[in-house]
């Protein structure tokens, strides 16, 4: 079962744009953001792959929390399938995550001597674009080999009935078959990589770290 903290969110990504829908697990309810029909996809065969959420494309997107699990459909890096974010911090194309980063005019403002767009690049890059906002650094115990994966859907929503009509993947080896969401379009079981847990830790945060941030600053 989900840890009942856990916010779950589930998207649907078509060319560049996309339906949302968040689900907070505790009151059990999911809202559709723009009301497009989500595909449920159920092709076990890059269950595994690496993958990288429509999110990281969003300069302002400030990384993912901990303490929340994102399943995306439509995603490129999975072939139009799912990508599993589940419990995972910061930025899957950023490890090391950035503090806030200062304004500037010219190259010769910054440290590294980089200014783009009026601000200096800390890291942390949303294509071209430095990301505008503090990222916190990846958690040691919780990596994106881990956490951050193409899935697909495995089963029926926890405590319901398998759907007659819909279609179902077997997960494979090294992955196991999680309740994760109750409701919606994409609610369902998905696979998610072994040992799954509903609260793990975060262990040591080797880049940035502010008090918002889950485990400690290494060393």
């Amino acid at each position: 079962m989900p840890n009942p903290t856990a916010i779950i969110r589930l998207r649907s990504v078509a060319a560049l744009s996309f339906a949302a829908l968040i689900l907070s697990a505790c009151e059990g309810s999911v809202t559709n953001i723009d009301g497009e029909r989500l595909d449920q996809a159920a092709d076990a065969s890059r269950v595994g792959y690496p993958c990288v959420p429509s999110d990281e494309a969003n300069p302002d997107f400030p990384g993912f929390d901990k303490n929340s699990i994102t399943v995306e459909s439509g995603n490129p890096s999975c072939g139009g399938g799912v990508c599993i974010v589940d419990r995972f911090q910061g930025r899957v194309t950023c490890a090391d995550g950035q503090p806030t980063p200062a304004a500037c005019i010219d190259d010769a403002e910054c440290a590294d001597g980089a200014c783009v767009d009026g601000l200096c690049t800390s890291g942390c890059f949303a294509g071209d674009l430095p990301v505008t906002v503090p990222v916190c650094g990846q958690c040691s115990d919780r990596t994106t080999a881990e956490a951050v994966h193409c899935s697909c859907m495995c089963g029926p929503p926890p405590s319901e009935d398998p759907d007659p009509t819909a279609s179902y993947c077997s997960c494979p080896g090294g992955f196991t078959c999680q309740p994760v969401a109750r409701w919606g379009e994409l609610a369902g079981s998905y696979c998610v990589r072994l040992p799954a847990t509903d609260d793990p830790t975060c262990g040591t945060v080797g880049g940035f770290w502010a008090p918002r941030c889950h485990g400690v600053p290494a060393p």
